[in-house]
């Protein structure tokens, strides 16, 4: 879960300054709106008992952290 995170920090970082740059807005602000709900999510369920998080991390957070890995993938790469 750590890697995760570190990893989705270090995407968003990447990302803002792609936008920052003026190229490839359109892939920039797509991935950090996803990494914006992804965020909106753990501030959800920050406090809860474990196994009350694992349940939107799987449902909600999985589906859409492999989601923004596809975007960035599909059109970078």
């Amino acid at each position: 879960m750590i890697r995760t995170v570190y990893r989705r920090a270090h995407a968003r970082r990447k990302l803002f300054d792609v936008a920052k740059s003026g190229t490839a807005t359109s892939i920039a602000d797509e991935g950090i709106a996803q990494i914006r709900g992804l965020y909106r999510i753990e501030k959800e369920i920050r406090g809860q008992r474990p196994a009350a998080r694992n349940v939107p991390f799987l449902e909600v957070a999985l589906p859409s952290t492999v989601n923004l890995t596809q975007l960035i993938e599909n059109r970078i790469f």
